[in-house]
């Protein structure tokens, strides 16, 4: 079956324009903080409510590799090129609807630096990003090349597909399906 045919837990309907693209994605690390909504209210545009839960406002780093990528109208390839995203994100809702609020997008690929903040007007930036991965264990790097800031994490993984349940913080921060922008 599709991934594109798997819906039901959606909060609501599939767009009506066709997809653009289909990426596939390893090694997808979520890490998140629980922060208070006035802290961060300023960074976060007007219009966009701050989304809570648990009475806390979040802030994620979210990590993945890029295995795959294609046109919806072309054949999926592999990449040659280790292509790593890491991106800095907080939850918010704008007209009814639960997405993410990007303060930045970190990536090792020229290209997908440029395309994304041409084309969407998202906060891309290029990064050096590096992943090690050793038995069950991962560590990574990202050191942005235009500044000083550096991030490094390491965490013990374990290798299975994890499903969030129901009405858990872990559904609330990962089941978002708009991105929202200036």
């Amino acid at each position: 079956m599709s991934v594109f045919n798997v819906i039901s837990h959606r909060p609501y309907p599939l767009p009506k324009l066709p997809w653009l693209m289909t990426q596939t994605w390893t090694d997808v690390v979520f890490v998140h903080w629980p922060v208070e909504a006035s802290s961060i209210r300023s960074s976060v545009p007007d219009g966009m409510e701050i989304d809570i839960y648990g009475g806390q406002a979040w802030i994620s780093v979210v990590f993945f590799s890029l295995k795959e990528a294609g046109l919806i109208i072309t054949p999926r390839f592999s990449l040659k090129e280790k292509v790593h995203e890491m991106n800095v994100r907080t939850y918010v809702k704008r007209n009814g609807k639960q997405g993410v609020y990007f303060f930045s997008l970190d990536t090792n690929s020229l290209l997908n630096t440029v395309g994304p903040r041409l084309a969407y007007f998202l906060p891309y930036f290029w990064a050096d990003l590096k992943k090690e991965r050793n038995n069950e264990s991962l560590t990574i790097k990202a050191a942005r090349k235009s500044s000083h800031r550096k991030y490094k994490c390491s965490l013990s993984t374990c290798g299975q597909t994890y499903t969030a349940e129901k009405g858990s913080l872990d559904e609330w921060l990962t089941e978002r399906y708009v991105f929202s922008i200036e």
